[in-house]
Order: C-alpha cells, then structure tokens, then sequence
C-alpha cells in the first residue's frame, strides 16, 4: 500500500474519525458522571435519598465547594446531575436488571430524576427516550406534566408519542378523548378564569369530541 489515497477516501476516514471520537467523548463523559454520582452519593450523602433531595444549606455549600475547588473546577449543576444521573441508573438496573446503559446524555437522564419514585413511569420514559432519540427540553416537559396529567385521568402512552401508536385509529381516538377529558378537568379546576371563557373552551372541547365520534 503506498499511503496515496483519493480525495473521497481521505473525506471517508476524516468522517469516520470524527465519529468516533464523538462516541468516545460521549461515553467518557456518561462514565466519568456515574462514577462521580455514586461516589458523591455514597461517600458524601452516605447513601441516603432523603439526605440528598434535602434543601438544606449543608447540601448546597458541600457541593458547591468541592465544585469550586481548582483540583475540580466544574459547575455545581454537573455534580448534582451526576448525583441525578447515578440514582435513575441505579432504579433501572433494580427495575430491569439491565447490565447495559442506555444511550443517554447525563443531562437528559438527570431530567428523569423527578420521576425515581414511580419506577414504572420512569421506565417507561426512558425507554420511550431511547426508541425516539428524545432530547432534553422534551423530556423536561413530559416530566413536568406527567403527574398531574395522569393524576387527571391520563396514561403515561398519551405523552410517549409513538408513531406505531399513531398509526392505528382506535389508539389514537382513545388517547385524544383521555387528553380532551383532562383539559376539561384542569379547565374546571383552574382558577382566575372568567365564567365566559372557562365555558368557550369547554364549548371547543365539546365541539372536538363530536368531530372525533363522528369520524369513529
């Protein structure tokens, strides 16, 4: 092999090496989190959940310190979300008996720490995460709605868009009733809205239904 290559064989290997070095950097960075949150979890917060999601001033102060230290120099945030990242790993491994880490940034896992008291949900969403390739700001929304949503009568499959799901019309009926039926709920419950807009949006809501049940 003389080591003379084309132009698109150059481009081909430049490409390759890229990508490569994006995997590793990527895998790198979920390891580093995980060793870092189990240690801080274990060592600092003595494996104590309830320790952890305290608010109190010792947590902040600790890790803002060792944060700050130059022999660190990281974001107190990366801590926290490494902390975040360890635990939802550690309920999915407990829940599935998985030995394999899912393809996540350790940023879009700390989004799902809200959820590491229902494990089901949390499972759910993380599995959704994967197959979808959903990023951060999306996941942070479902998280955030999720339990009031389902709280209202909703299930977990409304806010996991799936196109197989989509696909079929009976599916789709079902979940758009469910949505429709919670918005009435928070529409009632919501407070500071005028009488006369509170009964325009149920009138809407009322006039969606009948297009849905007649297109049954």
């Amino acid at each position: 092999m003389t080591g003379r290559r084309t132009r698109a064989e150059r481009d081909r290997l430049i490409e390759e090496a890229i990508a490569f070095i994006q995997a590793a950097e990527k895998e790198a960075e979920l390891a580093f989190c995980l060793e870092v949150g189990e240690h801080l979890f274990r060592g600092l917060f003595g494996n104590d959940l309830e320790l952890f999601r305290s608010t109190s001033r010792w947590k902040e102060q600790s890790l803002r310190r060792i944060a700050a230290d130059p022999r660190v120099n990281l974001p107190a945030e990366v801590l926290s979300n490494s902390v975040h990242t360890y635990i939802v790993l550690r309920v999915l491994k407990q829940r599935r008996n998985a030995t394999r880490v899912p393809d996540i940034s350790p940023w879009t896992w700390g989004e799902t720490w809200a959820l590491v008291d229902d494990p089901g949900i949390l499972v759910a969403v993380l599995d959704w995460v994967v197959r979808r390739k959903v990023g951060r700001e999306t996941v942070r929304e479902v998280v955030q709605i999720v339990a009031p949503y389902i709280e209202a009568g909703g299930r977990i499959e409304d806010l996991l868009v799936d196109q197989e799901v989509v696909k079929r019309a009976d599916a789709r009926y079902r979940m758009s009733r469910r949505m429709l039926g919670v918005e009435r709920k928070w529409i009632l419950a919501a407070s500071g809205i005028p009488e006369d807009t509170v009964q325009d949006l149920l009138s809407i809501i009322d006039e969606i239904l009948a297009i849905l049940d007649k297109g049954r």
